[in-house]
């Protein structure tokens, strides 16, 4: 887990994004997992334009803050969330 200092930050860093990609407009936060002081914020989206220039300007404000890498792909039928079905 990360430190008090970091862990706050990356709520930040998180609260940034979910007030920029408002479920309401078809953003959805769907998870987060933090471990080995990694983030990792799942997003389900109608469309991946506007979570691009979301991700890369907050990217930007935390540059020299905290390293932020993102990957946008379509997965029409969650086959990628099968991890976290119990039993499988």
């Amino acid at each position: 887990m990360p430190n008090t200092d970091d862990y706050e930050l990356l709520n930040q860093l998180e609260d940034d994004i979910t007030l920029e990609l408002k479920d309401a407009d078809g953003y959805l936060n769907v998870g987060r997992e933090t471990t080995n002081g990694i983030r990792t914020i799942y997003f389900a989206c109608k469309e991946f334009r506007k979570p691009s220039t979301v991700l890369f300007s907050i990217a930007k404000k935390y540059s020299g803050k905290q390293e932020l890498t993102y990957e946008i792909y379509k997965d029409k039928y969650w086959q990628s969330f099968d991890r976290f079905t119990p039993g499988l």
